[in-house]
């Protein structure tokens, strides 16, 4: 009777001990799930294939009808001590031919070569070359890392359940992104990030990125799937081979 009131007692006891962490806590068990600080730091150069689909909110064919997708497939191609991107895509939407481009994003500026049809290159945009650096800040190793280097730009969430599971949350306001961070209890990886912004058709969008499918690659761990929502409707789903 002794031993059995003592595991109950454990076993109640272990989320409470894990759900008290704190915020700079979460951050620093998440960098060691995924290989550790040092390893993640040291990262010079990561390629990663992927295919997935897009799809276009708001070009349903009904009100009933879930968005069209894009099927998309190519590679992208990160220098992690430059800060530099290289992305080559293939895109085949529901009805056209199919669209192949390379974009090279560096220093603030970015080249966007079009290979469907005549080739040409031209300078990318400056709202693309801004949502390249966003999606490199917003690589789970780098607000990680960038979390850990700016404690006080963390401060606690409430807890919630996501896919059945317990996450602890974590806001990280650090210049231009402001996010919720949601950590596995259990396996203490960052599963799932928020963010809110203004929309023109949409009004406040709220973007949710889950991570998952967590395997090792060398001396670290990255999330072979990621999906993407916005206001609960599916946006983006990529698998990282």
């Amino acid at each position: 009777m002794i031993r059995t009131c003592a595991l109950l007692s454990l076993l109640v006891a272990a989320p409470a001990v894990l759900r008290a962490q704190a915020p700079n806590e979460l951050v620093a068990r998440a960098l060691q799930a995924m290989g550790g600080e040092t390893a993640l730091r040291g990262l010079r150069t990561v390629s990663v294939d992927y295919h997935g689909a897009v799809f276009g909110i708001g070009q349903s064919e009904t009100a009933e009808s879930p968005p069209r997708a894009t099927v998309a497939s190519g590679s992208v191609r990160t220098d992690w001590q430059g800060f530099r991107r290289e992305r080559s895509q293939e895109l085949r939407p529901a009805a056209g031919p199919p669209a192949l481009s390379r974009r090279v994003t560096a220093g603030g500026i970015g080249l966007l070569v079009n290979a469907s049809g005549t080739p040409s290159e031209a300078a990318d945009g400056p709202g693309n070359v801004a949502a390249a650096e966003r999606a490199m800040r917003r690589e789970p190793d780098r607000i990680l890392l960038a979390a850990l280097d700016n404690p006080g730009a963390l401060a606690p969430l409430p807890d919630r359940t996501w896919r059945g599971e317990q996450h602890d949350g974590v806001r990280f306001a650090l210049g231009p992104d402001t996010l919720a961070l949601y950590f596995d209890r259990f396996s203490g990886l960052l599963t799932l990030v928020e963010a809110i912004s203004d929309d023109p058709i949409l009004g406040d969008r709220r973007t949710a990125t889950a991570y998952t499918r967590w395997q090792s690659a060398g001396a670290v761990r990255l999330p072979r799937q990621v999906d993407v929502t916005a206001n609960g409707q599916p946006q983006e789903h990529w698998i990282h081979t």
